[in-house]
């Protein structure tokens, strides 16, 4: 099994892993032979990526989070988002389902031997920003973890980068959507949602003070140079400074109306290059610990011009996989292991979709 974006799905690749809409709705079954007409459905669904069964790896990719817990997550956050803006109901009580559900994530990514790749657009929700929180929360976490953060700290820390840019909601759906540059005017206007945001947490329910602040600081740089009030380096809460890298490269790998996702080593290289100017160099080396760019199942380019599969991955060295070689010099050959931690000179030139030998002719 692997996991391929959409754009390099063709007519015919088995589906590995079942197709869901945000209310659990079961819409392509696993196994479902994909056909074109299929495929431009999916597209349109707003899939980035999905899994396919591969004849040259058999190796199921588990779930770090049981989809449930996603479900009731994505639910129960537009519940209470709605219930904001209308300033009706309660909030105690789904506040109070939310943060149990947040803790058993938490529990989950706490637990896992994994890493978090496997969670970054796969999911689809039928609202990008609802879709975006969720998987910076999931990244989010999985830092902490790294940081060594307590469950504590990992809960509030989940649910404050759930509802970062929940003030967004007050900036015009034309501006959010739209698909070319915006103007300094719109700009200027995008850049007050971390304020509005945060007094309207402040406002309308009880989250603590270290909860709120992360959708003030989101924006902030480590240089200074960020908004809403230019605060630098220490000045900047902890969980402010991990969720500006979360948000940052959650969104240089997901579709927007305005240019395509860009692949999981690029967005990994980019975070990589603001370490100590726009980001905690602290938080980019979590980072670094925390996303795998060669997950298990991909078939990847060597810098000599091999081609194979990564069959596993060398901790706190993801960018040295092991990787079954299928191909030299674009033909076919019988597989043998290569380990690139053992080859210095040696290294993965990109993600590929498919065998040279599989296009000649």
């Amino acid at each position: 099994m692997r996991l391929i974006p959409i754009n390099h799905v063709k007519e015919g690749y088995i589906l590995g892993k079942p197709l869901y809409s945000d209310s659990g709705q079961l819409l392509v079954a696993k196994n479902t032979s994909l056909t074109n007409s299929m495929i431009r459905k999916i597209k349109k669904l707003g899939y980035n990526s999905i899994y396919i069964a591969s004849e040259y790896t058999k190796a199921e990719i588990e779930e770090i989070v049981k989809p449930e817990f996603i479900q009731k997550t994505m639910i129960l956050s537009k519940r209470i988002t709605n219930m904001l803006i209308d300033r009706k109901g309660n909030l105690q009580k789904p506040l109070h389902e939310l943060s149990q559900i947040i803790n058993e994530i938490v529990d989950e990514i706490l637990n896992s031997k994994e890493i978090f790749l496997n969670l970054i657009n796969v999911s689809k929700y039928d609202d990008y920003t609802y879709k975006h929180s969720l998987n910076v929360m999931f990244l989010a976490i999985s830092i902490g973890r790294t940081l060594g953060y307590t469950k504590k700290q990992l809960h509030d820390l989940a649910i404050g980068a759930l509802f970062h840019d929940v003030g967004k909601l007050f900036i015009p759906k034309e501006i959010l959507l739209k698909p070319h540059r915006l103007t300094n005017q719109e700009f200027e206007l995008m850049k007050t949602h971390p304020q509005k945001g945060f007094q309207f947490l402040r406002e309308y329910t009880e989250l603590s003070a270290i909860i709120r602040i992360v959708s003030l600081d989101h924006h902030e740089k480590w240089d200074g140079t960020g908004y809403p009030q230019g605060k630098k380096g220490e000045e900047i809460h902890p969980f402010g400074r991990i969720v500006a890298v979360c948000d940052v490269f959650e969104a240089l790998t997901a579709n927007r109306p305005y240019r395509e996702e860009i692949p999981i080593f690029e967005a990994r290289e980019y975070i990589f290059g603001g370490g100590g100017t726009f980001f905690d160099f602290q938080v980019v080396q979590a980072f670094s610990k925390t996303v795998n760019p060669y997950p298990i199942g991909s078939f990847v380019k060597l810098s000599d011009g091999r081609e194979g599969i990564v069959q596993n991955t060398n901790h706190n060295f993801y960018t040295r996989p092991i990787v079954e070689i299928h191909s030299e010099n674009g033909k076919k050959i019988n597989p043998y292991t290569f380990n690139l931690l053992e080859a210095n000179n040696i290294t993965v030139n990109s993600i590929i979709y498919d065998f040279s030998f599989n296009k000649a002719g």
